[in-house]
């Protein structure tokens, strides 16, 4: 694992060496290569005020090659360094932030200090075949079935946590897939991702299609120990944007009786031409998890979120307004409130644009929550520095 991280961290210093332009056009034409450099500075404010700072520098290379006509594939590599007072009072933090969720075990803790930690892992790595309508992808990859920003209980192979930011590509999984598309506007989709424990895997199939204005889809399956079916439409009413989800997770060895979980979610928007863009969205669990918190502010956040479980309230409601004010800067502020257990969270930020490829971000993110009868807080303040390239 390391000597393969190794190589692709070297690859493009190989690249810049080569004296024949030729050689040079050539694998330009067949590989494609970028990626990212990001310093975040975390200061945490904890009940009793408590205060605990820590640095994340992350790192994502990613290369992309295309050796025949109807063939592609991928290698991403996310590349992560933690050190600081967090890290220190942490006991495990390493292991912490090393685990892969996914079939294959990808990721390695490259160094586990008591306050420095560093950890790889390979995050997509796929192959592509696709010809005429149909199109095959096999390998750790992202399944998308999602329609809504917030919330996914479409999303039955890689739910993600909306409040860890600083992961725009979001998770993937190690699974088969398949998509035939008939027609410009439907397409079948099949997926298949075994799990590492009995339980853990998941079969499904989805078909999309368009019916008067809105992008429909209707999915069902296996998922872990229930039959998962469900729908999602994406569409509009006038000029603001309609768009929902619905998911019903019914115990395999439970099927006729009225233990099965609804996880349904919609959500609303609308841009005005002043870049104002305005966003609310409510979620519905008939059966939450409401002993555990299921997103912590934070950058080891979400573990346990699911498509069946992805907020510990029965009702959950949230808020988005973003704009930019000038070219350069965008400001949002972003809002969640879940009922029993009561929580409200909030998450202000405000990003500039130093030039094409540099940008800097300040952001907060803050929960209030009950414990008795008094209220306490969480937060969290992000400093972000990031290079593109």
């Amino acid at each position: 694992m390391f000597r393969l991280t190794s190589a692709f961290l070297l690859l493009p210093f190989f690249l810049a060496a080569q004296d024949s332009s030729a050689v040079k056009k050539k694998m330009k034409d067949y590989v494609q290569a970028g990626g990212y450099l990001k310093d975040l500075q975390v200061v945490s404010f904890f009940p009793g005020d408590s205060i605990q700072t820590y640095n994340y520098i992350h790192n994502r290379l990613n290369f992309h090659f295309s050796p025949a006509k109807h063939l592609t594939a991928a290698v991403e590599v996310r590349n992560r360094i933690y050190y600081g007072q967090q890290v220190y009072d942490t006991p495990g933090y390493g292991k912490l932030v090393s685990q892969d969720n996914g079939y294959f075990n990808l990721s390695a803790l490259v160094v586990n200090g008591r306050s420095f930690v560093a950890t790889t892992m390979i995050d997509r790595g796929w192959i592509d075949w696709s010809e005429k309508k149909w199109e095959v992808r096999f390998g750790r990859q992202r399944i998308n079935w999602g329609k809504t920003l917030v919330w996914n209980p479409n999303d039955l192979f890689n739910a993600f946590n909306f409040t860890d930011f600083d992961y725009e590509e979001q998770p993937g999984s190690d699974a088969l897939r398949a998509d035939y598309y008939p027609n410009g506007m439907s397409a079948v989709e099949m997926a298949v991702r075994p799990g590492r424990k009995k339980n853990e895997a998941v079969a499904a199939g989805l078909w999309r299609f368009n019916k008067r204005g809105y992008d429909i889809q209707l999915l069902g399956g296996l998922y872990k120990t229930d039959i998962a079916f469900g729908t999602g439409w994406a569409g509009n009413i006038g000029n603001a944007g309609f768009k929902g989800e619905a998911t019903w997770f019914q115990p395999k060895d439970k099927f006729t009786d009225t233990s099965g979980v609804l996880s349904a979610t919609m959500t609303a928007d609308y841009s005005f031409s002043n870049t104002l863009y305005l966003e609310a969205a409510v979620l519905f669990n008939n059966h939450p998890v409401k002993n555990a918190f299921l997103f912590i502010p934070g950058q080891a956040a979400g573990t346990a979120i699911s498509a069946k479980n992805l907020m510990p309230s029965e009702w959950s409601f949230f808020a988005q307004a973003s704009g930019s004010p000038t070219p350069l800067i965008t400001l949002s502020f972003a809002s969640m409130y879940g009922a029993d257990p009561g929580f409200v969270f909030i998450m202000p930020s405000c990003s500039y644009s130093i030039s094409d490829n540099w940008d800097i971000m300040l952001l907060g993110q803050s929960v209030f929550f009950s414990s008795g009868k008094k209220i306490r807080s969480f937060s969290n303040a992000f400093l972000r520095l990031k290079w593109s390239f």
